[in-house]
C-alpha cells in the first residue's frame, strides 16, 4: 500500500546505500515489545531526525479548498497523534505556513511538486494509495533536499519528504486520515512496516488513524537508537 523506500532501487544504496533497546523510564510498567523499524538494507539502515527537532509540513492541497481542507485536517490529526506518542518531545510535527520553512510537503497526486526532483530516483512515484519519497546525498549519510521551485538563491529551502496522497482518495476522509496518520510514521522513521494488521504501520489495509501501543514502542525505542541516516 505504502513505499517510502524508493531509493533503495538506486544501485549505490544495496552495496554502499538508500530494534531496539528501550530507554523508556523504568517506572512505566508492562511495556509492549516494539517492532523492528530498520529499512532493509545489507546491512539495515535506521533514520530519525534529530533529538527535540521541529519537523514541518508544508500542506499542498491544491484550487479545491475542500480538498485543500482536507488534507490540512489529516495532517494536523496525524501530528496530534505521532506528537502524543513519545514521552519526552523527541520531535515535534508542526504545520509550516511557507514552503519555504517546511521539511516535508503534503499533496495530492494531482497537485504539482512545488519542489525540484534533484535526481530522477528522487521522483516520487505513487504505488498504491499513498507513498512517501526521499533521498540519500551520495555518502548515504543525509537525506537531500528538494530545491524550491522558482526561488532565487537566497530562498534555500529544506525540504526533503514528500508525502503523496492519491488523489481518488479525496472523496473517503476517514481513509485520508489512515493514509497519512501511517505516511507520518515513514516520515519520522519507521521504515518498515508493522507485524500486526491491527497497527497503523501495517502494511495492508488500515484501520486506525492512531498509533498503537505497539506503534508508540516502536517510535519510542527509534528515537533513543543511533541513526545511520538523518536530516540536519
Amino acid at each position: 500500500m505504502t513505499r517510502s523506500r524508493q531509493w533503495l532501487r538506486r544501485a549505490g544504496l544495496a552495496a554502499a546505500v538508500a530494534a531496539a533497546a528501550s530507554c523508556d523510564s523504568p517506572t512505566i510498567p508492562g511495556r509492549v515489545e516494539a517492532y523492528n523499524f530498520a529499512l532493509a538494507a545489507e546491512p539495515p539502515v535506521i533514520f530519525h531526525w534529530n533529538p527535540g527537532r521541529r519537523v514541518r509540513v508544508f500542506v499542498a492541497g491544491g484550487d479545491d479548498a475542500a480538498r485543500a481542507a482536507a488534507l490540512a485536517a489529516a495532517s494536523a490529526a496525524a501530528s496530534r497523534e505521532w506528537n502524543g506518542a513519545v514521552l519526552f518531545g523527541e520531535y515535534r510535527l508542526s504545520p509550516a505556513e511557507r514552503l519555504l520553512d517546511a521539511d516535508v510537503v503534503l499533496r495530492w497526486s494531482d497537485v504539482p511538486l512545488p519542489v525540484e526532483v534533484p535526481a530522477p530516483a528522487c521522483q516520487p512515484a505513487l504505488i498504491g494509495r499513498a507513498v512517501t519519497t526521499f533521498c540519500p546525498t551520495a555518502d548515504t549519510t543525509e537525506l537531500r533536499v528538494y530545491p524550491l521551485k522558482n526561488a532565487g538563491p537566497e530562498a534555500a529551502g529544506q525540504v526533503r519528504m514528500i508525502v503523496t496522497v492519491a488523489a481518488s482518495e479525496a472523496q473517503a476522509p476517514e481513509r485520508v486520515l489512515r493514509l497519512v496518520a501511517h505516511e507520518f510514521g515513514h516520515v519520522l522513521g519507521i521504515w518498515r512496516h508493522a507485524p500486526g494488521p491491527s497497527d497503523l504501520m501495517w502494511g495492508g489495509v488500515l484501520v486506525t488513524e492512531r498509533p498503537t501501543p505497539a506503534d508508540r514502542a516502536t517510535i519510542q525505542v527509534l528515537y533513543h537508537t543511533p541513526a545511520d541516516v538523518f536530516a540536519p
